[in-house]
């Protein structure tokens, strides 16, 4: 069993499932699975039922919290003393171009599929905020802290693509969440007043960033 685990539901939202005849589920995964001769065969002879969150958001989450359910007890069975850790994803539409200092949609840079940013945030919002709160698990949330997603990225700028400094934060917080179970008291205390200094810096920054942008827009 692994020390830790961490959940994202990216897929959720950005893929939806299938589900087979036999009651089965499968990520409909545009990017790995629709290249396989095991899912030409089923689009072939109507083998499945597309679900999407975007489409029916409250039979999704019924289902998807049925499943979540399951995933719990399994876990809390095979792997007790593993720490669940929710990593609460969302998606960003906007860069800032090489060479540039304003940002600039993303849709105006790179073409792709394009999704409602603000319900799709809101669904996300959804799941990441019952994880945590049904089950006990841990949360790292950096949605307030104002991140693009980037053109030096190495997979490309995407929605969920985010600036480099990001994963530097998410692991810091990572390691914040193991360290409070090895830390004396006092230590700990101290760790966490720093990180927490840290958060109100990058979200006060964020804030005053987005603030100029639209000051120098309007002007």
């Amino acid at each position: 069993p692994p020390d830790s685990l961490v959940l994202d539901f990216f897929a959720d939202i950005h893929f939806g499932v299938l589900r087979l005849r036999d009651g089965r589920f499968v990520t409909n995964n545009r990017w790995k699975t629709h290249h396989t001769d095991f899912y030409q065969d089923l689009a072939a002879n109507d083998g499945f039922e597309r679900l999407r969150i975007l489409d029916d958001p409250d039979r999704y989450f019924e289902l998807w919290s049925e499943a979540l359910a399951r995933f719990a007890a399994y876990v809390g069975e095979h792997c007790p003393d593993t720490k669940v850790v929710v990593h609460c994803g969302f998606n960003t539409d906007e860069l800032v171009p090489p060479g540039e200092t304003r940002p600039v949609p993303l849709r105006s840079f790179k073409k792709g599929v394009r999704i409602d940013v603000p319900l799709a945030n809101a669904l996300w919002r959804r799941l990441d905020d019952h994880a945590p709160s049904t089950y006990g698990w841990d949360a790292i949330d950096l949605r307030d802290e104002g991140y693009l997603t980037c053109a030096a990225h190495p997979w490309g700028p995407f929605y969920v693509h985010y600036t480099m400094d990001y994963y530097h934060r998410f692991l810091a917080e990572l390691d914040l969440i193991d360290l409070r179970g090895r830390l004396a008291p006092e230590d700990l205390a101290l760790v966490q007043g720093i990180a927490d200094a840290g958060h109100e810096h990058a979200v006060r920054y964020a804030r005053q960033w987005t603030e100029t942008t639209r000051a120098q827009e309007e002007r």
